[in-house]
């Protein structure tokens, strides 16, 4: 009687604190996402145009979402295939590079926000950047893009437009400085 009492009792642990070896969890392909990335030139003179990106947003390789009332929800099974800031670090420098900017040019950003906001059904860039070539710039840079679908790959797309975007604006700020300030300022 004794020893089925404690069989009994080793059985209840089991399903009260180890369930998952009677009842185990369903098995979830973890999936990684990432931008579509420019070619780099033929020729490619890495000392030609040199980027660095700070993450100062919350976002990691895991998928964030904003929800309403500023929830944030953590994807598991969603990645990006490497840190938001090394995803844009790599992107600009083969699309800066590819624009035969002046040699020596260095853009140093702050990813400020990298956000999927479900609320709203858009996707947000937003960088501080400082640019030193000969000239020293500084600013600070925000896109947003609606996303198609509520899933990864249209995430990915929406991020993908952003970053081109904003590559265009970097590559135009540093080749007419003073026609994109005046530009900005009316």
């Amino acid at each position: 009687m004794r020893q089925a009492a404690v069989v009994a009792s080793v059985v209840l642990g089991m399903a009260a604190g180890g369930g998952c070896a009677l009842w185990p969890e369903p098995y979830h392909e973890v999936s990684y996402y990432d931008w579509e990335q420019p070619k780099l030139p033929d020729r490619f003179d890495e000392e030609a145009v040199k980027v660095s990106v700070v993450n100062r947003s919350p976002a990691g390789q895991r998928m964030l979402y904003r929800e309403a009332d500023g929830k944030i929800v953590a994807d598991e099974y969603n990645k990006w295939v490497q840190a938001p800031n090394l995803m844009l670090e790599r992107y600009l420098t083969a699309r800066l590079t590819a624009a035969e900017l002046p040699a020596g040019t260095r853009l140093y950003l702050n990813l400020q926000q990298f956000e999927i906001n479900l609320a709203t059904g858009e996707v947000t860039l937003a960088v501080d950047y400082r640019i030193k070539d000969g000239k020293e710039r500084n600013g600070v840079l925000s896109f947003t893009a609606p996303f198609a679908a509520e899933n990864p790959a249209a995430f990915a797309a929406a991020f993908d437009g952003c970053a081109g975007r904003l590559a265009q604006t970097l590559i135009e700020v540093i080749k007419q400085p003073a026609a994109l300030a005046e530009k900005e300022a009316k």
